[in-house]
């Protein structure tokens, strides 16, 4: 069972990789993972992911934001502090964030529930990858003249994890020489291209 945003991913790895696995969406592997019922996922590391998964392969680097309602434009985080912001439960896009006790974290389940929390006035920003925020905004139909400028925190690596309860060694190692050469082909660059596509001109 495969898990991340961007399950365009997982079907170039499947075809490499040459097993057959399920793709599930990412709001469906943020619950699974919390007791890893799937096989393995792309996630940011984390503590709570690692207590229950091995970090296997670097895959994707994304660009991370926090992004307001149009009007709004945070400098630095310290312009966030009072501020509610919309967090997929469990993820650490930057540290120096998620150690900011003075911002107010309102955690979400995926990134089309912290889209509808900033519209509806639930949050006052969003933290995200740029790419999934600004894909996800545009397919539930908000113009991008809602938001105001993204506030850039990072660029950082997601991870494969593979679950620890069903590690599999000659598996893992399959895993990583099929991302190696899917890296090698430049696909994950290529898929985030096709995503960006999809996202305001």
């Amino acid at each position: 069972v495969f898990g991340f945003p961007f399950p365009d991913f997982f079907g170039r790895l499947v075809s490499v990789h040459d097993r057959h696995f399920h793709v599930h969406e990412h709001q469906i592997v943020v619950a699974r993972n919390v007791s890893f019922q799937t096989d393995f996922a792309i996630f940011y590391p984390n503590k709570a992911t690692e207590k229950y998964a091995l970090k296997v392969t670097p895959v994707i680097t994304f660009e991370n934001v926090i992004i307001g309602l149009k009007g709004t434009k945070f400098n630095s985080l310290k312009s966030l502090h009072g501020k509610k912001v919309a967090t997929v439960r469990g993820a650490v896009y930057d540290a120096a964030f998620s150690a900011d006790n003075a911002i107010k974290k309102t955690e979400t389940y995926h990134y089309e529930h912290n889209v509808k929390m900033l519209i509806a006035g639930h949050a006052d920003a969003m933290i995200g990858p740029k790419t999934g925020l600004w894909f996800t905004a545009k397919r539930l139909g908000f113009s991008k003249d809602r938001f105001g400028e993204p506030l850039v925190l990072n660029k950082k690596k997601t991870w494969l994890f593979f679950s620890k309860k069903r590690a599999n060694d000659n598996v893992i190692s399959a895993l990583k020489a099929a991302v190696k050469r899917l890296r090698e082909q430049n696909v994950g660059q290529q898929i985030k291209e096709i995503y960006c596509r999809g996202t305001y001109k």
